[in-house]
């Protein structure tokens, strides 16, 4: 460059520099700095403020490709005059806070000031406060606000390291609300896109974690398997063997799902998993009916690892194990040791009431009502106080003791309303009534009755209600027994008491000499019974029917179905001699 050159570009910047220096002089509150006042002019007119602050000056909005410019004052208020007729574009900016533009805006006529749209700048944040705050509103149950966060990384900073994070992270979101599908093809789309990512295993794990809640066990295990490939010694490869052994449990491989878990337990020794591993090889075996290698098995929970939770839990699986076995002096024993090791532990009410319980299977009523009394007054707030008191009324009524039931079973109607042992409760109470002695069968009557009107969908109702029949029957009562018993069959025909119930009917209709009626309902009877021997007894009812009707000869063709078809059952003698009687 001559020497010419030189000062003519020397002019020029000073020149610049004193255009600047008027620039900002004059552009306090909103004044414009150039005004050629060569072409018809207006103004901009608008207010632009910075989120969550309550001073708004200094914040420059400028005509892009121009030296058009304006400062908002304290409230956020400006004005940039002496614009030439045009379309353009405002630019709102402040240092550390985002730009903001606003296209097409106009101005078509000499002098007018144009309103312009608010404008709100929000303050800029890094990726990596980004993804703090996105990661803390996650932890915090946002988010939705933090997939907000995430978007916002993955669209201001692509490619970064913190942005393919983000991705990760949007997608786990998604699988904690369990959106499987959509899951899926986030984390496929990962391992094409960033096939070398360190993240590449942890997606892998998640990916087979949410092929599971699709059901697809088969590709579950497959990108389980593939992960631990990859990576076994990553944090997650135990889960992942883990996680692929229920798999299979789900599809119902228990040989390959105890694979499974020894491989875990030879390859993860000291990880928490070796012992969820070892507790389900005995589940598993328990669940089989493989009672003796259950034990064993449950053992080496406690031997291989006993200070973890899974080992007090193995002991209550080793005394319920010797309880499906029948071994209840065992049972009895393991639930013994678990109740005073672990007295405080989750499984010690359930240890209390099987406790209980096997005394009762091994006929030690006694010791069952005293451990059953135990279960209630020791663990009052958990649900085995309500089966224990309802299997402690239960043991007074299957010893005939009547009316201790009656008092047992309606502690259990008051103290557990809710629970779902109440309508069966509600029964046995009645049946207590019917057998005691102390009770009338009108007393139990009305009890019978309250199960059929107000529970009438229950399972107990069928049996209420043929009892309702059969208190009438005793108190012989027969036309309304007669009329009950047509209840049972007609309201509950797929109930077992419903063809019971037509023997009874015609019963009570042979008592009140209605043989037609009776023959009737004994042959429906015989009809569903046969060839149950309990049709001989039918036949030689329709014969003594036919009998006192003076209808000898259809009463020799039921007796000789007895004596032909039914020779084992219990009236065939009557039968025979009945038939020799007739002329």
């Amino acid at each position: 460059m001559n020497k010419f050159s030189k000062i003519v570009k020397a002019a020029q910047l000073s020149l610049l520099l004193l255009l600047s220096i008027s620039f900002l002089q004059n552009n306090i509150y909103g004044q414009s700095v150039l005004n050629t006042g060569l072409i018809p002019t207006g103004s901009f007119s608008g207010k632009v403020v910075m989120d969550q602050q309550s001073i708004h000056s200094g914040i420059y909005i400028y005509v892009e490709g121009t030296s058009f410019i304006g400062v908002t004052d304290a409230n956020g208020n400006y004005v940039i005059s002496d614009v030439p007729y045009g379309t353009y574009t405002l630019t709102a900016q402040k240092e550390n806070y985002t730009i903001v533009k606003l296209d097409n805006q106009k101005i078509e006529s000499a002098g007018t000031v144009v309103p312009v749209n608010n404008i709100t700048l929000y303050p800029t944040e890094t990726a990596e406060q980004l993804f703090t705050n996105a990661v803390r509103k996650s932890t915090n149950g946002y988010d939705n606000a933090a997939i907000v966060d995430f978007q916002k990384i993955i669209a201001n900073f692509p490619g970064t390291e913190l942005a393919v994070e983000s991705e990760y992270r949007i997608a786990f979101i998604h699988y904690t609300e369990d959106k499987f599908t959509t899951v899926k093809t986030e984390f496929e789309n990962f391992l094409a896109s960033y096939p070398s990512n360190p993240l590449v295993p942890l997606v892998r794990y998640w990916l087979g974690k949410t092929k599971i809640g699709l059901e697809d066990y088969n590709g579950a295990i497959n990108t389980l398997e593939l992960m631990i490939g990859q990576d076994s010694t990553h944090q997650k490869a135990p889960d992942a063997r883990y996680n692929i052994a229920r798999t299979y449990e789900k599809l119902s491989n228990s040989s390959a799902a105890i694979n499974e878990y020894k491989k875990l337990i030879n390859s993860y020794p000291s990880h928490g998993r070796a012992a969820d591993a070892q507790y389900n090889i005995g589940a598993i075996y328990l669940a089989n009916e493989n009672y003796n290698t259950a034990i064993v098995e449950f053992q080496k929970v406690i031997d291989n690892y006993p200070n973890n939770v899974n080992a007090v839990d193995a002991l209550y699986q080793i005394g319920y194990t010797y309880y499906k076995k029948e071994d209840y002096s065992s049972a009895i024993t393991k639930f013994s040791s678990l109740l005073s090791a672990h007295p405080n532990s989750d499984r010690a009410p359930k240890a209390q009431y099987y406790k209980a319980y096997c005394y009762y299977s091994d006929n030690n009523f006694t010791e069952a009502i005293a451990q059953f009394d135990l279960t209630i007054t020791n663990y009052p707030n958990n649900n085995v106080a309500a089966s224990a008191q309802f299997n402690k009324a239960y043991t007074y009524y299957t010893n005939s003791k009547f009316d201790l039931a009656v008092n047992e079973f309606q502690n259990y109607i008051t103290s557990y309303p809710n629970f779902d042992k109440y309508i069966a409760a509600l029964y046995y109470k009645a049946n207590s009534k019917y057998y005691s002695e102390t009770y009338t069968y009108q007393q139990a009557r009305d009890e019978f009755l309250n199960i059929v009107n107000n529970y009438s969908n229950s399972d107990y109702a069928a049996n209420a209600q043929y009892k309702v029949a059969y208190c009438y029957y005793n108190l012989q009562d027969y036309a309304t027994a007669a009329t009950e018993y047509q209840k049972v069959s007609t309201n509950y025909p797929q109930s077992p008491k419903a063809i019971d119930a037509y023997y009874w009917q015609a019963y009570c209709q042979y008592k009140l000499a209605d043989y037609t009626s009776a023959i009737a309902n004994w042959t429906t009877y015989v009809n569903a019974h046969v060839p149950n021997k309990k049709a001989g007894a039918g036949w030689y009812k329709i014969g003594r029917s036919y009998e006192k009707a003076g209808d000898v000869t259809n009463a020799k063709v039921a007796y000789n179905k007895v004596i032909n078809d039914y020779p084992n059952c219990n009236d065939y003698n009557n039968a025979v001699n009945k038939i020799a009687l007739l002329p």
